[in-house]
């Protein structure tokens, strides 16, 4: 079996060599252009070096996977999170930092296994590596926003149908949502609009590979649920669901 070294951003120089040489599996390139993620996601390595980190196989020196964190205030009850999901987290972590805010949980953000890496049950690995970064930080939860991976071959299915399917070993059906689970989450709710997208007709296009005609609602490749197009530009709120970690 591989061995891994790890590597977080307070080696930031080496840490960004590793993330951008990385082996990366095609994906959901409109998410890169999320109003959210343009403002904040480049700003992460260098505010929050702590959460964000690597693997590194030890033998060939490859990068195996990124995952990304942020520490965060929130004291309402585990129902209260909010709809927004990922975009939330990642602008109140930063709103907290310049607030002078202590934060109190962590949510994970983004776990990327690289394409040469994959069926290795890295993804269980990396969320245990953040897991174990949360609680050496002194935080006693983690929440994380889950991008539920199968979801993408069911976009007509609601998400608040979508979070109650299960496998004949009464788990989840979502493969990333029983990772979770197996490694000790707790599948709270979904969070309907945990990212926004908007982009022109052109736009949106060149990111799918698609033709749009028309107006309409179209399923796309990579996407959660239909991007909903009408004149001039596209619209797409994609879906997650909220998993809680006690931290112990």
């Amino acid at each position: 079996m591989s061995t891994y070294t790890l590597i977080t951003a307070k080696n930031f120089e080496r840490f960004t060599e590793l993330r951008n040489g990385m082996d990366r599996a095609s994906g959901p390139e409109f998410l890169g252009y999320d109003r959210t993620v343009v403002e904040y996601w480049s700003l992460l390595a260098e505010t929050f070096p702590d959460n964000q980190f690597c693997l590194v196989e030890q033998e060939s020196g490859r990068t195996a996977a990124v995952g990304n964190s942020i520490p965060l205030a929130f004291e309402g009850r585990w129902v209260d999170l909010p709809a927004e999901g990922l975009d939330w987290v990642l602008e109140r972590g930063f709103q907290d930092r310049a607030a002078g805010q202590a934060p109190t949980i962590v949510s994970a953000l983004y776990i990327e296994v690289a394409a040469s890496h994959r069926g290795q049950n890295l993804s269980s690995k990396m969320l245990a590596t953040m897991r174990q970064l949360a609680h050496s930080q002194g935080f006693n939860h983690l929440v994380a926003p889950v991008r539920p991976s199968l979801k993408s071959r069911y976009p007509l299915i609601p998400i608040d149908d979508y979070i109650g399917w299960q496998n004949s070993d009464g788990l989840p059906f979502d493969p990333w949502l029983r990772v979770h689970v197996r490694a000790g989450g707790k599948v709270l709710h979904p969070c309907s609009r945990a990212m926004s997208v908007t982009g022109t007709r052109q736009q949106w296009a060149e990111w799918t590979g698609m033709d749009f005609p028309g107006d309409g609602d179209y399923v796309i490749p990579h996407g959660l649920v239909p991007l909903s197009l009408r004149g001039p530009e596209g619209v797409y709120v994609e879906p997650g669901i909220w998993v809680l970690h006690e931290l112990r």
